[in-house]
């Protein structure tokens, strides 16, 4: 996708008017934390696309060592290059890693300072990425996160959710997000800004000036907001950090005649779309699961049965993307748990499909 004519989203003059605003209110944002003098830290930028080291973060540009790290290797590529080309003071020690943040590739205690710009929900399992951060960071080292919140009052108001797309695997509304950062560093500042004026209405918003004032609303309210900015510094008395184990093929008994479905980059999801048509996975023990569903307009109700009972999660955005269920009771045997269609649906969602993508489990390892 960074490959691509237009890049990964396209020209920043093609993005609406609200989207441009609240760019530059998260740069504001981000200057005004308090950091401190990062001239002898090392600092971190996780996801950092193509656009360079910290393009919306230029404080950091004047650390000592700079390291970038992205799932792409085509966007790392390009930011070696822009880097290389501005010949920024920190140039000659930046270093650029591949990593889908499940597995942080630097020594433990290495950096002062990891910026996860527009990141966190991109990750398969955050709590294990916050888990390596907070491994890779020095004592009392420091934590930037900026998120969209999956709940902003605008979208709530219609009942629908912000920022779903493929490209999230694991949307937080603002207490998600407090919570599972909350559990590795001691939250230090927080703010809110928005980015949308609410579903489909950001194209038809032109008005710069008004985009301008709502783009700086909710700063003190994050959790009316639709973006989420925060600051932590490293807990030092954590007990746990986590690691995640795939559940193989062998365990997942899927239904006859199981038919698949495409959902996005080559990724395929298995169809319930019958009462008779059931997922099983026999999970193994571990301290916790997660079973991944895509979500869209034609989702309905999923019915997940554990052996303490049934959780019914509802599919149904408007944009395409995934819903996690995610359960946090430990068990010492083996467990079947059954996915299935129950035939209902949100009044807003056009048919009651349910999608099975994937499922794996997590442990807290002791520190």
């Amino acid at each position: 996708m960074f490959e691509r004519p237009g890049g990964l989203y396209g020209g920043f003059d093609d993005l609406p008017i609200i989207t441009q605003t609240g760019h530059f209110r998260r740069m504001e944002l981000l200057d005004k934390l308090e950091i401190g003098d990062v001239s002898n830290f090392t600092c971190l930028d996780f996801g950092m696309g193509s656009w360079g080291f910290a393009p919306t973060f230029p404080k950091l540009h004047r650390c000592a060592r700079a390291i970038g790290m992205d799932i792409s290797r085509s966007a790392l590529d390009q930011t070696i290059k822009i880097v290389n080309e501005n010949n920024h003071g920190y140039a000659k020690t930046f270093t650029a890693h591949q990593s889908d943040g499940m597995n942080i590739p630097l020594p433990d205690e290495s950096v002062d300072l990891l910026y996860s710009g527009e990141s966190i929900e991109h990750t398969r399992f955050p709590w294990l990425f916050l888990s390596e951060a907070h491994r890779v960071l020095k004592p009392n080292g420091q934590i930037i996160i900026t998120t969209p919140n999956r709940d902003p009052v605008v979208y709530r108001w219609v009942n629908e959710e912000y920022c779903t797309s493929p490209e999230h695997f694991w949307l937080f509304n603002y207490a998600e997000v407090s919570a599972a950062i909350s559990e590795f560093f001691d939250i230090k500042e927080k703010y809110g800004f928005n980015l949308t004026v609410g579903p489909e209405l950001d194209k038809a918003f032109t008005n710069r000036t008004l985009a301008e004032r709502w783009s700086a609303a909710f700063q003190d309210q994050p959790e009316l907001s639709s973006s989420l900015i925060f600051r932590g510094r490293k807990r030092d008395n954590i007990k746990h950090r986590y690691s995640i184990s795939e559940i193989p093929s062998s365990a997942i008994k899927l239904p006859k005649s199981a038919k698949s479905l495409d959902l996005e980059f080559g990724l395929k999801g298995v169809l319930l779309d019958s009462p008779d048509k059931k997922v099983t996975v026999m999970r193994p023990p571990s301290d916790g699961v997660v079973c991944r569903l895509w979500c869209h307009k034609w989702s309905g109700h999923a019915a997940i049965k554990t052996a303490t009972g049934i959780d019914i999660v509802d599919l149904y955005t408007m944009v395409p993307g995934w819903r996690n269920w995610k359960s946090d009771r430990a068990t010492t045997s083996s467990e079947e748990i059954t996915i299935s269609h129950t035939g209902q649906k949100n009044v807003l969602a056009e048919n009651a499909e349910v999608l099975f993508f994937e499922a794996f489990t997590y442990k807290k390892e002791p520190v």
